[in-house]
C-alpha cells in the first residue's frame, strides 16, 4: 500500500510541477522584443551605459534598467541597414509592459489567483539594439531589472 501511496503523490507533484509551468509560460509575452537604446532616438531619452570589470553591460534608457551579462549570452554585431525587426522605443515598451500586467490582474480577477509580474518576468526575451556607427549596430539579450525607487 505505501508503495501505490508514493507513487500516487509522485504523480501528484509532477502533475502540479506541469501546471505551474504552463501558468507561467502563459504569464508571459513570448514574442521577443526588440528595444532601441539608441537607434532613431526621436524621443530625446535619457540615456546611460555603464561597464563592469566583470563584463556586464548596464544599460539605463529613462527610468528603466537592463543588464546584459556576457556569461549568459553574446554580443551579436550587425550591419545596421540588415536589421528587419520592428525595434520599438522605450514608451511603446513600457506600455506592452503595462498591458501585459493589466491583462493578468483581469484574468486573475476571473480566477481569484492575481498574478503580479516584476520586471524580468515581463518578457520572455529583450533584444537591445545599440547603433555603434552609421553602418554597424550591436544586439544584446538582456534582462529587465527591478529598479526601487
Amino acid at each position: 500500500m505505501e508503495i501505490k501511496a508514493a507513487i500516487k503523490l509522485g504523480i501528484n507533484i509532477v502533475i502540479t510541477l506541469i501546471a505551474l509551468l504552463c501558468f507561467q509560460t502563459n504569464a508571459q509575452i513570448s514574442e521577443p522584443v526588440h528595444l532601441s537604446y539608441n537607434i532613431d532616438n526621436t524621443q530625446k531619452t535619457k540615456l546611460k551605459k555603464i561597464v563592469q570589470k566583470n563584463g556586464e553591460v548596464h544599460f539605463y534608457i529613462d527610468r528603466q534598467h537592463f543588464i546584459f551579462n556576457p556569461e549568459d549570452a553574446q554580443v551579436l554585431s550587425m550591419n545596421t541597414s540588415g536589421i528587419k525587426q520592428d525595434i520599438i522605443q522605450i514608451s511603446t515598451f513600457e506600455n506592452l509592459a503595462h498591458k501585459e500586467r493589466i491583462r493578468l490582474v483581469k484574468e486573475g480577477d476571473a480566477s481569484n489567483s492575481v498574478k503580479i509580474l516584476f520586471n524580468d518576468e515581463v518578457f520572455n526575451t529583450i533584444y537591445l539594439y545599440e547603433n555603434i556607427c552609421d553602418s554597424l549596430t550591436n544586439r544584446y539579450s538582456v534582462q529587465w531589472i527591478e529598479e526601487i525607487e
